[in-house]
This record gives structure tokens, C-alpha cells and sequence, in this order.
């Protein structure tokens, strides 16, 4: 066995094994690849390549390098924003990622599916929010009744509402004073 096969090897028990194991992997396959100055781009059977990824605003960008971060295991030097030729401006909704062709289609995946869940689970923090600040009429309406939501979303409800700060604004207003 090469070099290159058994320095993989450890960068895949590095990558998937279990706590101490992994760290000790994680520092082994450091410190060979030092010795036998071996780069990561060295280890890759893929090649690293930079594709577009789409997002619509500030909390899908965020969302998006996150997962990317996370997938690629790095926290920066992998995200480029692509310039418009025409305009020499940067796009506010395209965002190129350093990756190989497999962490691209993770990074998709994971991206499509964290979005879905983001928009959720935001849908139901707004109504905690509103909740717990009592921004709500004093009349009953029939719009909502509340029964549109299942036992379990009505109590993770009661749970956001209770870890958000309730500021009123009388007494900002008297703060202010």
C-alpha cells in the first residue's frame, strides 16, 4: 500500500469514525501529511471544482454557507461572489463554491432541504413572537383558530414564545426620558 492509499484510509476514519478515534485520525493524518508534504487537494480522487449556487436573500446566503462550510469542512476561501460583466457589480444572489462535483450535489440537496424546513420553522416562530408580545386583536377573529396547527407545533409555539424577550414600548418610551 502507497502513501497516498493509507494517508485516504486515515482521512476517511478521520472524516467518519467515532469521537476519540476520529480525533486521533484527524491529528495522524496532519501530521503525515506534513512529513511527507502530501495536500489535501493530493488525497481528493475529485477535482475541485467552482460551480453557482442561487439564493434569495440575506438568510438563504447565510444558510448556504453554512452548509457548504460544513460540507466542504472548511469556514472560508471557498465562496466567491460572481460579478455581473455587463453592470461590474457583485450579484446578490449567486454565490460560487470551491467543491468537487459530489459536495456540489450535497450541498444542493442539504440546501433545498434546510430551506424548506428554515421557512417552517420561521413561520412558526413569527406566530410565537406574536404571541408572547400579544400582537393580536382583543376581538376573536374566524381567520385563525389556532386548530390549523398539530399538538406538536402548538407546543414547539409555547416553547419559542417562552425563550423570546418581551420588550413593550412604554417602556422604551420611559427609557428614554
Amino acid at each position: 500500500m502507497d502513501k497516498i492509499e493509507l494517508l485516504k484510509k486515515i482521512q476517511a476514519l478521520a472524516a467518519r469514525g467515532c469521537n476519540g478515534e476520529r480525533d486521533t485520525a484527524a491529528r495522524k493524518l496532519d501530521e503525515l501529511m506534513n512529513k511527507y508534504n502530501i495536500s489535501a487537494d493530493d488525497l481528493s480522487d475529485e477535482k475541485i471544482v467552482r460551480e453557482t449556487h442561487v439564493y434569495h436573500g440575506s438568510e438563504e446566503k447565510q444558510l448556504l454557507v453554512q452548509i457548504a462550510g460544513m460540507v466542504v469542512n472548511v469556514s472560508g476561501g471557498i465562496f466567491y461572489g460572481i460579478q455581473n460583466t455587463l453592470t461590474n457589480r457583485v450579484s446578490s444572489t449567486k454565490l460560487a463554491i470551491d467543491a468537487t462535483a459530489a459536495q456540489h450535489i450535497e450541498i444542493d440537496f442539504l440546501f433545498d432541504f434546510y430551506k424548506k424546513q428554515w421557512e417552517k420553522e420561521k413561520k412558526l416562530f413569527l406566530i410565537a413572537f406574536c404571541k408572547k408580545n400579544e400582537l393580536f386583536p382583543t376581538a376573536p377573529s374566524d381567520e385563525r383558530t389556532g386548530n390549523e396547527y398539530t399538538r406538536e407545533e402548538r407546543l414547539k409555539i409555547i416553547a419559542m414564545a417562552q425563550g423570546i424577550d418581551q420588550e413593550r414600548p412604554v417602556r422604551q418610551l420611559e427609557a428614554a426620558k
